[in-house]
């Protein structure tokens, strides 16, 4: 049996919380939450739940609870606040916000502090598609990578991006691009955004290279992924069409991956590696 910790019960926080009390991820025990201020839905899992969930809003106290595996679900700040010192722990850690691995050398810092205590860092796929071939065409030699990521405006506005350039996303009538930039950029302008195009970047190709399109288009009811990949290898191009979460930002699709993620953490059979 697998004892989990999050960080963050929010959209994906939440739902893998609910995923693990209803069985759904077998050999999986949630012990611990780290938040802020008490998720308002804690009590209810708390009483729907076998064995203790322990609350805590102080991570010094949250890291020393009975857990095998930390799962960040909240932001990217957090993994860089809390990732070192989660793996220096000895606790297996796996991150949702993929974009706070994008500063340089970060990565391998963790890397670093794994190898010292033998923990284990996870960065699932979640609703990325093409990893494997990025990682793959790498080898050979990638010559472009551009990912288009289409949105209705709701699930942009708080972005530091659309605040600090007073873009006014409640004017717009059609389809429109707001940002044009490498992932590096994208993970400082959107960071609660960009998480498949920082997990395509981390595949090998990079954050200077890869190339990231934000759009709004006002009549989205989808989340609206394009990649396209072109290399030595040959091209791939791949289109998704996601439905939202609650919150706007991220796609359903973002939160069923990280379920599907940990269901592979908690097997002895690793389809996939």
């Amino acid at each position: 049996m697998k004892k989990i910790g999050i960080i963050g019960l929010g959209n994906i926080g939440g739902g893998i919380a609910t995923a693990i009390l209803e069985g759904a991820i077998p050999n999986a025990q949630l012990r611990a939450v780290l938040g802020r201020t008490e998720p308002p839905g804690l009590a209810a899992l708390r009483q729907s739940s076998a064995n203790p969930i322990d609350y805590y809003d102080d991570f010094e106290k949250f890291i020393t609870a009975d857990i095998d595996l930390v799962v960040e679900a909240a932001n990217p700040a957090a993994v860089r606040a809390y990732g070192k010192k989660i793996l220096s722990a000895g606790r297996d850690f796996m991150m949702m916000s993929v974009g706070g691995l994008i500063d340089p050398g970060f990565l391998d810092a963790l890397a670093q502090e794994a190898e010292k205590t033998g923990a284990v860092i996870y960065i699932p796929a979640g609703a990325v598609t093409g990893l494997n071939i990025a990682a793959a065409g790498v080898i050979a030699g990638l010559e472009e990578a551009v990912i288009r990521s289409t949105k209705n405006p709701t699930g942009l506005k708080d972005a530091p991006y659309i605040k600090n350039n007073n873009i006014a996303l409640d004017a717009l009538t059609e389809p429109t691009l707001v940002f044009r930039g490498n992932v590096f950029d994208a993970v400082k302008h959107f960071p609660q955004n960009v998480n498949i195009a920082a997990a395509m970047a981390l595949s090998g190709f990079g954050p200077e290279k890869t190339m990231v399109e934000m759009i709004a288009d006002p009549k989205a009811t989808v989340i609206q992924q394009e990649i396209w990949l072109k290399g030595k290898f040959g091209e791939m191009k791949c289109e998704l069409k996601l439905l939202p979460s609650p919150n706007k930002r991220s796609s359903y699709l973002a939160l069923l991956g990280a379920i599907a993620a940990l269901k592979k953490y908690t097997s002895p059979i690793k389809l996939g590696y």
